[in-house]
């Protein structure tokens, strides 16, 4: 499509009005279509690979299950640090 023709003189903005104003008229820096505002948009979370071997969330249960049954106060912080010692990937 070829651009639009301007109705206005050389030199003046046709405002929205329909009225012209001439270019030394015009605020500084106001020329023109004002641009719009893109928002950003959040960048995608992304998602972690399949791990290949072990499983850790229920190696972790486990742990946990085997500790709760020696100590009733075994706390799941405690499950974390034995079952770290005990994984293998």
């Amino acid at each position: 499509m070829p651009p639009k023709k301007s109705k206005a003189p050389k030199g003046t903005h046709e405002m929205p009005d329909g009225s012209y104003m001439k270019d030394s008229d015009m605020p500084k820096g106001k020329k023109g279509k004002a641009k719009k505002v893109v928002e950003d948009k959040a960048p995608a979370k992304k998602k972690a690979p399949a791990s290949k071997g072990g499983d850790w969330k229920g190696h972790l249960a486990k742990t946990f299950a085997q500790g709760k049954k020696k100590d009733p106060k075994y706390k799941y912080s405690q499950a974390m640090k034995d079952a770290k010692k005990t994984y293998k990937k």
